[in-house]
């Protein structure tokens, strides 16, 4: 007798389709904390560091908060790129999804 199957397999054999499809829906479970919250710290660092250095130039004509923002994209992306991969990795493990890491 076999057991009856309530959702289909959508990728079987494929190894990266599956873990795509898994972070994806990862994502949208916890995109606030995803998406809003380093928008959220970069715009405090911004109003912050801005309004500390507002008048300074750093070089020549530009000032402080054009200098300021790119770096802080940048922080924001590499912050966030580090932390969803280890939070998948280790919700991986203590699941038992990941046994050899």
């Amino acid at each position: 007798m076999k057991p009856a199957l309530n959702k289909p397999v959508i990728f079987y054999g494929s190894g990266f389709p599956t873990l795509l499809l898994k972070e994806v829906k990862r994502f949208y479970k916890v995109a606030f904390q995803t998406v809003a919250a380093p928008v959220l710290t970069a715009v405090l660092y911004l109003m912050i560091f801005g309004h500390v250095l507002e008048g300074k130039e750093v070089y020549g004509r530009l000032n402080y908060t054009a200098f300021l923002i790119p770096g802080l994209v940048m922080m924001s992306v590499l912050q966030n790129a580090f932390a969803n991969t280890s939070s998948s990795l280790i919700q991986s493990k203590v699941t038992g999804n990941l046994v050899f890491v």
